[in-house]
């Protein structure tokens, strides 16, 4: 069953909540996503937040949707998706095809080392195939909710040339610069 956590965690955050107006929320234990846009709808409502444009995402890793994960998939599964734009919400579906890419299994995209160095070499462009479509995927989503377009494979083919051009790993490492250590 779901804790509370799993409600509260994606809401809180140590920003001011009235600043943050575009929000990709990754949903995990099984929570439908809508329930936690209906949260962020009636939190807008009250003054607590003031969320114009967020996407709450539930992956899938089998086509029975019984495993999941808290971030898009393109798995089989694919990923349930509810949309709060202006205070409307809408839920969908989404799959590989809606990237412009095939589905992969779960297995091809389990790390088989640290999370953290995989996802290092995936910045340098060191891994290729199922695990960096992923991460486009999901890429894809932030395009869309900035507006860049509301088509999702033009979108996947905008994170697959900021990928190539190697700026994700240069914005990595100018952040990683500033931050205190």
């Amino acid at each position: 069953l779901p804790h509370m956590n799993d409600i509260i965690g994606p809401i809180t955050n140590p920003l001011n909540p009235q600043k943050i107006t575009r929000r990709v929320v990754g949903i995990n234990h099984l929570i439908a996503p809508r329930i936690v846009a209906e949260a962020y709808r009636i939190m807008n409502k009250k003054g607590v937040t003031n969320l114009k444009h967020g996407l709450f995402v539930r992956g899938f890793a089998d086509k029975n949707r019984y495993e999941g994960m808290d971030e898009v998939s393109i798995c089989p599964g694919g990923t349930q998706v509810a949309e709060i734009k202006d205070g409307k919400i809408r839920v969908f579906n989404l799959y590989a095809k809606d990237f412009g890419i095939e589905d992969i299994s779960v297995e091809t995209i389990i790390p088989k080392e640290d999370k953290g160095e995989f996802s290092l070499k995936i910045l340098k462009g060191e891994i290729s195939g199922p695990p960096l479509q992923m991460i486009l995927a999901n890429a894809a989503m932030l395009f869309y909710l900035a507006e860049k377009s509301q088509d999702l494979k033009e979108c996947y083919k905008m994170a697959e040339e900021i990928h190539q051009s190697g700026k994700a790993y240069e914005t990595m490492l100018a952040v990683q610069k500033i931050l205190p250590k």
